[in-house]
């Protein structure tokens, strides 16, 4: 039996309406879209105190969220318990398990090794997107470097790379460091 909220958690509700949802959960990359939704999602739970609500309305509100195209995913799904529809923590699992399955290393790494600096795009952004990229790509020990290494491989400055290139123990902190110019 779930817990209805009281007057106080209606001020959360009138507050909570203040907060922007996430944006839909695109599937173009699933898993990646998924992995960028999760979050998202989780910081909208704790900026929206919607933890506080009783765990259908979590689900509802999840279910809400998610977009048209998720939703398509989330009315085919198979659950042991129906009730688990309404349970968010069941209804996670379940898009966790439909989104990212198991994780294929050599593609993982494929995207990540591929990945360049596009034209215009922010030093920040491409470092940021490597930092996500990496982390499904199993490097553990070996992250930095490998985000050191795709850096300077992803540089399409040749003067930018010279400059990487001739840094003695050129580190990740210090790769960042470098002056990098926007293309």
């Amino acid at each position: 039996m779930s817990v209805r909220p009281t007057s106080s958690v209606a001020s959360n509700v009138a507050y909570a309406a203040t907060i922007p949802i996430p944006a839909p959960l695109r599937i173009a990359n699933l898993a990646v879209d998924w992995k960028r939704f999760r979050g998202q999602w989780s910081n909208y739970v704790t900026a929206a105190a919607l933890d506080r609500e009783y765990p259908e309305r979590q689900a509802a509100m999840f279910v809400a969220c998610i977009g048209r195209d998720a939703y398509d995913i989330y009315s085919t799904m198979e659950f042991t318990d129906e009730a688990d529809r309404h349970d968010p923590t069941r209804l996670l699992e379940a898009f966790e398990k439909h989104c990212l399955g198991e994780i294929n290393e050599v593609y993982e790494r494929y995207v990540f090794n591929r990945r360049q600096r596009e034209p215009g795009e922010t030093f920040d952004s491409f470092v940021g997107d490597l930092r996500r990229l990496v982390k499904s790509c199993s490097y553990e020990a070996v992250e930095e470097s490998a985000i050191r290494d795709r850096i300077m491989l992803g540089v399409c400055d040749d003067a930018t790379r010279i400059k990487l290139l001739q840094t003695r123990k050129l580190d990740l902190a210090i790769a960042i460091d470098i002056d990098l110019p926007i293309l």
